[in-house]
């Protein structure tokens, strides 16, 4: 509950997100304005950091699992990408989901997404996203086989 409340505490940014992304979240659409939270793309440090660019508005799932490094924004495309235990856990409908506008700083993204890319994709996964150009060229890459066991 603590986080919930110092996510909640961070009014005046959130606010200035949610009529920048007309009161829906960035990656799903989600129109519920008490489930939309200002998520930071770089670490809050202080208020100077409370600008659009470094921000996004999220359901409060997905800012958990950005949070969480579960999903990241591929900073070219600006198209969500998830953890492949998160797409598993019922987030593969929004795998590859391009951002509404307004769009944030690929700059700021580039670092999560490097980390994302370090976690969550093998030397395997990205030689075979070299090979799919039009995989390659929207950021995502999705896994031909479910878990072990399944297609």
């Amino acid at each position: 509950m603590r986080s919930i409340r110092i996510r909640r505490g961070q009014q005046s940014f959130r606010r200035r997100l949610i009529r920048a992304y007309g009161g829906r979240c960035a990656v799903s659409g989600c129109e519920l304005l008490d489930l939309l939270e200002a998520a930071h793309i770089s670490p809050y440090k202080g208020a100077a950091d409370h600008h659009l660019e470094n921000g996004l508005l999220l359901r409060a799932d997905l800012h958990t699992l950005f949070d969480l490094g579960h999903l990241a924004i591929e900073p070219i495309t600006m198209t969500a990408k998830f953890s492949k235990a998160a797409a598993l856990g019922g987030y593969a409908q929004l795998d590859g989901t391009r951002l509404t506008k307004p769009l944030p700083s690929a700059a700021a993204l580039q670092l999560r997404w490097s980390i994302f890319v370090r976690n969550h994709m093998t030397p395997c996964g990205l030689e075979k996203m070299a090979k799919e150009p039009a995989a390659h060229s929207h950021g995502i890459h999705k896994d031909p086989g479910g878990p072990e066991g399944h297609p």
